[in-house]
């Protein structure tokens, strides 16, 4: 196939890299030092999994280019607004169109510019970062999931499946995506800013029990809300994240690596929504919320905006 990936950073790199070792023609969009390397010396992948290198074609924006697959969807919210008219010009009429962001609904954004029969729900399961330009560190998963919007079986997906899979990546497909990125979100609001605002990986914060305790009331929040706004979300899932966390390899959430280097988190997207959508329904979120204001905060004095 041949594939776009827009955000080469830590979750568009180990993909992409890993669609690029299998043999598809891959293009990155990249900045500043990062992308220079790539352009260099090519990608390295230090990986739980078992590392790689690639030297993927590496670009700040391509000219528009003909006969692609598949388009996946890697920046951070904030420079949404910023790829629209990219990914308007890129999304052939057969293009496929995956976000792997965060957040319960990125897809609505990108509807409008790609056409909403081009665009496929996504989730990535990862704990990958972007140590130095070049060079990720993939220690925890790398399972994605996919799912068209309105539930129905595809032969797309199922191709896409497929070329994942062959490319040693993991891929389920999903009948119910929305159910599943509130699941999704549900171990980003456990995690993301409570390991930001302590500066610590996910380890540490679960084997203390008081943070722990927060972690689960972090999740029973949004099982809350999602299930008042008629999502079904497995309530037995803040255990079970907790579980499978523990036993897997140590996770440096995205938030964490934000702050760490100093760049505007997605906060109001992780904790922010569950704080949001329980006002409108009338549920109460106070560990939410005080994890959403904090990091806020600390968004807000560096003189970053969300969006």
């Amino acid at each position: 196939m041949k594939i776009l990936v827009l955000g080469a950073g830590a979750v568009g790199g180990y993909f992409g890299g890993r669609l690029s070792a299998a043999g598809h023609e891959v293009f990155f969009t990249a900045r500043g030092e990062h992308l220079k390397t790539l352009r260099t010396s090519g990608l390295s992948v230090r990986s739980c999994q078992g590392d790689f290198h690639v030297r993927p074609q590496a670009a700040e924006r391509f000219e528009p280019i003909t006969g692609l697959d598949l388009i996946l969807i890697c920046v951070k919210h904030k420079d949404t607004a910023y790829l629209l008219p990219e990914l308007k010009e890129q999304a052939g009429e057969t293009t496929a169109v995956i976000s792997l962001q965060n957040g319960a609904d990125s897809e609505r954004f990108f509807i409008d510019a790609a056409g909403s029969k081009k665009v496929i729900g996504g989730i990535a399961y990862i704990g990958a970062a972007l140590k130095e330009p070049g060079k990720i560190e993939h220690t925890a998963r790398g399972v994605i999931t996919i799912g068209e919007l309105d539930g129905a079986a595809s032969q797309r997906t199922e191709e896409i499946k497929r070329m994942f899979e062959e490319a040693g990546v993991k891929c389920n497909i999903s009948t119910n995506i929305k159910k599943d990125k509130w699941e999704k979100l549900m171990w980003n609001v456990g995690f993301n800013g409570l390991c930001a605002l302590t500066r610590l990986p996910v380890h540490p914060l679960l084997n203390h029990p008081p943070t722990r305790i927060i972690i689960k009331k972090l999740m029973e929040e949004l099982v809350a809300v999602a299930h008042s706004a008629g999502v079904p979300v497995n309530t037995a899932l803040p255990d079970k994240y907790i579980e499978n966390t523990l036993k897997g390899g140590e996770v440096y959430p995205s938030t964490l690596q934000d702050v760490k280097q100093g760049k505007t988190t997605e906060i109001n997207i992780m904790n922010g929504t569950v704080v949001e959508e329980g006002g409108k329904h009338g549920i109460a979120t106070p560990y939410n919320e005080l994890i959403w204001a904090a990091v806020a905060a600390i968004d807000e004095s560096a003189g970053r905006t969300q969006r």
